[in-house]
């Protein structure tokens, strides 16, 4: 395989994970504290959380049926991208997957975070490899640095076993200047 070769259907569960949970920074939570931000995440996974309006607004889906489950660190999960996100040209609009890159990168960093932090986007980078339509996609987010201040996150998505894009996001965490949100503070 060559290193542009795009069709590999084992990355999905074969990118490692180099955040592992007994590497967290002291005082961030294990994986057996519940955190407000887990307990979205168990809702985005079982369809009860809704979208924040900045989402809902752009007709991104809250993760809501993509995201299968969570784990520390890590987001899977299947999406169809609906009608509205696609050009006349039948591809997908790239802002689209990259609101969708967004969102799923700071779902995977809510995984190991302490409440008392916000995920903040700072950079950015995506490598597109093919066009990407409107039919399933398998997603996978991964938090591969994890400091006290920074998240780097991977987010890869595939279709028909076809890499389409591969990301680079990092997030700043950074204490709540004001009261959370009615979305992470339940």
């Amino acid at each position: 395989m060559t290193p542009h070769d795009n069709r590999r259907s084992d990355l999905m569960f074969d990118v490692e994970l180099l955040v592992r949970e007994r590497d967290r920074p002291a005082d961030f939570p294990g994986l057996e504290t519940k955190t407000r931000y887990r307990k979205v995440l168990n809702e985005v996974v079982d369809g009860t959380d809704i979208a924040p309006t900045p989402i809902a607004t752009i007709g991104l889906p809250f993760a809501t049926p993509c995201v299968a489950r969570w784990e520390y660190g890590r987001l899977y999960g299947v999406y169809t991208p609906p009608l509205h996100a696609a050009m006349p040209t039948g591809n997908i609009f790239g802002g689209y997957l990259t609101g969708l890159v967004d969102q799923w990168a700071g779902l995977a960093t809510y995984s190991v975070i302490p409440d008392r932090l916000q995920v903040l986007t700072v950079n950015m980078n995506m490598d597109f490899k093919t066009p990407a339509v409107i039919m399933e996609t398998r997603l996978q987010a991964s938090v591969t640095t994890l400091t006290e201040r920074k998240a780097i996150v991977q987010v890869l998505a595939w279709q028909a076993d076809i890499l389409l894009f591969e990301a680079m996001v990092v997030e700043v965490l950074a204490p709540w200047r004001v009261k959370p949100p009615a979305e992470v503070a339940r």
